[in-house]
């Protein structure tokens, strides 16, 4: 199957094997998120669009052992993704594999959402997923990339604005409606509903907005060096995501901030999602960039 084929991979990007720890990075449900991700340090993902069985059973399989002894597993905060997890991790232990974890909650539009206790993980956690990566492709220990998470992790904000929602096809029908002329802040990427609808804007008042909340919560500071993340949700065109980024980037440079990285694509999306979202990174520390710029393998980085 293809889940023993990429196990048997030297390079396969679900493990890392340095120093006897092999850290999967795994807690996403988005169609499209992590497909061609899948090369050395980077993150590993192909299952059903918006589920987590896949996650439990690679922890779970008894087969696993025989590759790994160690994990680290990044979780989105939803509390499905939470709950599962969190089975996974005991039955895991019980078969003496070591599991350690960090739970994103960078999104700074809403607190306890639809799916949610507190703030949701969205797109900050391909950054987060980004920079462990690099660190376990160095050898980073696995209590090495645990307190690589915990200081990565206050530091990433996103808040994000969409035109439509996602179709589950289970379901059959958006996670939302919004009229053709309205806009929807802070929607999750479940089609979580935001904080506020309204007719829709130019690109540089949607900035505005978006930045506004993100310096309430960040304080951006001209002395301090930061990353930033244009996210599409899956249904926004390349060219509308360089226009809305190119908005963000002069909108810092009127506060004064200057991003070392920049980065636009579709990373963090949700099937049809029509939506675009904002992460920055505050970079604490100079390594962080070095881990941002350490090279990929991969077609969707």
């Amino acid at each position: 199957c293809l889940y023993e084929e990429r196990m048997r991979e030297a390079d396969c990007i679900v493990y890392f094997n340095f120093n006897r720890v092999n850290c999967l990075y795994r807690a996403f449900r988005r169609y499209l998120t992590y497909r061609g991700k899948t090369r050395p340090s980077m993150a590993e993902g192909c299952n059903e669009k918006f589920d987590f069985a896949f996650v439990k059973w690679i922890l779970l399989d008894g087969r696993s052992k025989k590759y790994v002894e160690q994990y680290n597993v990044v979780i989105k905060n939803y509390s499905g993704d939470v709950m599962n997890f969190d089975m996974a991790k005991d039955m895991a232990e019980m078969d003496d594999i070591e599991v350690k974890s960090i739970i994103v909650n960078d999104d700074i539009a809403v607190e306890d959402s639809l799916y949610t206790q507190g703030r949701r993980g969205v797109a900050g956690t391909v950054l987060m997923h980004k920079i462990l990566g690099a660190a376990a492709d160095q050898g980073a220990s696995l209590d090495e990339i645990e307190e690589l998470a915990k200081k990565v992790l206050p530091n990433l904000k996103t808040i994000g604005v969409a035109l439509s929602a996602a179709t589950v096809p289970e379901v059959g029908k958006p996670g939302f409606e919004l009229a053709e002329d309205e806009i929807e802040y802070g929607v999750g990427i479940h089609s979580e509903p935001g904080y506020r609808r309204e007719k829709i804007k130019p690109s540089k008042e949607l900035v505005a907005e978006l930045i506004e909340n993100l310096d309430e919560e960040d304080h951006l500071d001209k002395d301090k060096k930061y990353a930033v993340l244009i996210n599409g949700m899956g249904a926004t065109p390349l060219m509308e995501q360089y226009v809305f980024g190119n908005d963000v980037l002069d909108a810092l440079e009127a506060k004064g901030v200057k991003p070392v990285f920049t980065k636009a694509g579709n990373y963090m999306t949700s099937i049809e999602m029509a939506g675009i979202s904002l992460t920055i990174f505050e970079l604490a520390e100079d390594k962080w960039l070095e881990y941002l710029n350490y090279p990929v393998e991969t077609i969707a980085w």
